[in-house]
């Protein structure tokens, strides 16, 4: 009878653990729910919290089937509901767009610089993103080009200015990125929503950013991020804690994701490489070292990308379990911190180079020998 009772007692403290552990903490500000996360992942109930990759192929530069094509950088690409690749090369003119099949073999090039119809101005910032119907867009200076995934031109569209970013939703809306300056010492960053004739509907998020005017400049890289996935507009800045903006694709604010997290203080490889962009001019360098500072902590992430389920990857500047890795705080698509996860390194100072869409990994490596190379991997949830 006392095994019993002893028993008894013991299932009913799992149960009552078991049940704190799903309890999440959620407030209320000016009618916009708060997701409140904590230092560890919540347990929730019959929810794989992590995954492990199994490499399934890679698009390598360096191969020579691959440089007779004409394709020598991966400046940017996206994927479609069928696996299909598309990557950016604005350095060849007469094929900007390089097609793959989900299994990496090369099917197709189309689209090219230009200042006619169907064609693109060269710029040093192109984009391209896949939208409904698997219709791709692809962005440069003040001009959108639609196009089937045949290659075959839809339509043109022209932008009011020339914005840092833009993004074309599914809804027919634009987000576009505007720098305004403040005075020679700052300039900030904004992402504004803008309807179909790009008329403003709201302000999405915004950084101030000191310019080289400035006498002192903190030595962080002042990133600010948009990411677009199902169906929801996910951003964040380096300009707050840690605090991500969901918003609806008409511009709603409907949910704010906040998290504490451990404050990692700027390594001498992070110093190194922060300043490292400077090195291109000595005099620059010189001047940089003597202005630019580095603060006791790093802002909370670096970036985050997003799945087309609606969970969220941020890139922490915790370092990971493997040199070169670093960990990734996975967040499921009602903003819940559900889980970590060690991954190599795939940033740039500004973005994130790759993509998750259908449980695969897309991400942009460099090989020793300068090449790049697009590796896909499988996501094995567990």
């Amino acid at each position: 009878m006392k095994k019993i009772i002893i028993l008894f007692l013991i299932l009913v403290l799992i149960w009552f653990c078991t049940r704190r552990a799903e309890k999440v903490e959620r407030i209320m500000e000016n009618g916009v729910e708060i997701v409140i996360n904590h230092i560890e992942p919540y347990k929730l109930k019959n929810e794989p919290s992590s995954f492990t990759l199994e490499k399934e192929f890679e698009i390598d530069l360096e191969r020579e089937d691959i440089a007779k094509i004409g394709l020598t950088e991966i400046y940017d690409f996206d994927v479609d509901s069928k696996g299909n690749i598309y990557i950016l090369d604005f350095h060849n003119p007469e094929k900007l767009i390089f097609k793959f099949d989900a299994e990496g073999n090369y099917l197709k090039s189309f689209c090219r610089i230009g200042q006619g119809p169907g064609e693109l101005p060269k710029s040093f910032k192109m984009w391209i993103g896949v939208i409904k119907d698997d219709e791709i867009y692809v962005f440069s200076k003040n001009k959108f080009l639609f196009i089937k995934t045949d290659g075959t031109l839809i339509k043109e569209v022209k932008t009011p200015f020339n914005p840092l970013d833009a993004k074309c939703l599914s809804n027919g809306n634009y987000i576009l990125e505007k720098l305004e300056w403040e005075g020679k010492a700052y300039s900030t960053f904004i992402y504004s929503l803008y309807d179909s004739q790009f008329n403003k509907i709201n302000e999405l998020d915004r950084i101030k950013v000191p310019t080289g005017f400035a006498q002192r400049v903190k030595g962080i890289y002042h990133n600010i991020i948009a990411e677009v996935n199902a169906g929801k507009i996910f951003t964040g800045s380096q300009g707050r804690d840690y605090e991500i903006y969901v918003y609806d694709f008409d511009g709603n604010l409907i949910r704010k994701i906040r998290k504490e997290y451990k404050k990692v203080s700027p390594s001498i490889e992070y110093k190194d490489k922060f300043l490292s962009m400077f090195k291109g001019s000595p005099r620059v360098y010189e001047a940089a070292k003597k202005r630019i500072y580095f603060p006791p902590h790093l802002p909370p992430f670096h970036y985050f990308l997003s799945d087309n389920k609606g969970r969220l990857y941020v890139m922490t500047y915790e370092k990971g379990d493997n040199e070169g890795e670093y960990m990734f705080d996975i967040f499921n698509p009602e903003g819940i911190f559900i889980g970590r996860k060690s991954l190599k390194d795939f940033s740039a100072t500004d973005h994130l180079k790759g993509k998750i869409k259908n449980d695969y990994f897309y991400c942009i490596e460099e090989k020793e020998s300068g090449f790049q190379k697009l590796v896909v991997y499988k996501m094995l949830w567990h």
